[in-house]
Order: C-alpha cells, then sequence, then structure tokens
C-alpha cells in the first residue's frame, strides 16, 4: 500500500501482516520500576507507530537519497527505528502517523469488537 506524503515523499508499506508482528508493536515500549514507582513513557503511541513503520515498510523515497528502508539493520545490527522520524519532516511524519494509525489499532486487536463476547440482545430475566 502506498502512502502518498504531505511534501511529496512516499512510504510503501505491507498489504498483510502476520499476528506476530503484535508483539513487535506492543513490545516497543517498555515501562520501568525505580524505586518502587513505575516510570510509564508518554509517548506509547508513537513508539508502538514507529515499530508498526519499521517492520511493515517496504520501499519509501529516501531510499532515492541513499536512506535505506526502517527495517534494514544499521552497523553492528543497530535498530533504526528513529530513522522514520529523524528522516521525514514534521508533517510528513504526523500524516504517515495518521494513515496508519487504523492498521496499528487492527494489528494490536484494538477497534474492532470480539463476537463472541459482544451480546446481541440481553437476555430477559
Amino acid at each position: 500500500m502506498r502512502i502518498d506524503l504531505p511534501s511529496g515523499a512516499y512510504v510503501e508499506i505491507q498489504d498483510r501482516f502476520k499476528g506476530s508482528l503484535a508483539g513487535r508493536v506492543t513490545g516497543a515500549v517498555m515501562i520501568e520500576v525505580q524505586d518502587g514507582k513505575s516510570l510509564i513513557p508518554g509517548d506509547i503511541g508513537v513508539r508502538q507507530t514507529d515499530a508498526f513503520l519499521k517492520e511493515t515498510i517496504t520501499d519509501w523515497s529516501p531510499a532515492a537519497e541513499g536512506i535505506p528502508i526502517p527495517k534494514t539493520p544499521g552497523p553492528n545490527g543497530m535498530d533504526r527505528t528513529e530513522v522514520i522520524g529523524d528522516t521525514l519532516d514534521a508533517d510528513d511524519y504526523a500524516a504517515l502517523h495518521e494513515a496508519v494509525q487504523p492498521l496499528v489499532l487492527r494489528v494490536l486487536g484494538r477497534g474492532r469488537g470480539n463476537p463472541q463476547s459482544t451480546q446481541k440482545e440481553l437476555p430477559s430475566s
């Protein structure tokens, strides 16, 4: 699926996703505990969306400038998730996040009811 961005840049992402992607997306957020207090990052949605993009981008226009897709490991196997936000300008980055948000929610299993647990009618008493 091709996503055209406001600057004229583009990103191509996979059309189909494996169930294991959910674990990689949710695993992008680490909750730390220090001195008995949980430290929860305020950018959970951003981290999860970037993790989704890292795993699903198959091509993008920055490749023409020599910037490989984010899934391509950096030197010594370095994770390159940050290259998404470091490469795209703020408008393109926001537009890309907005475009993929429904897909991220689908991968995480949110945004759709569980038909086995959703009652169509309440039982009469």
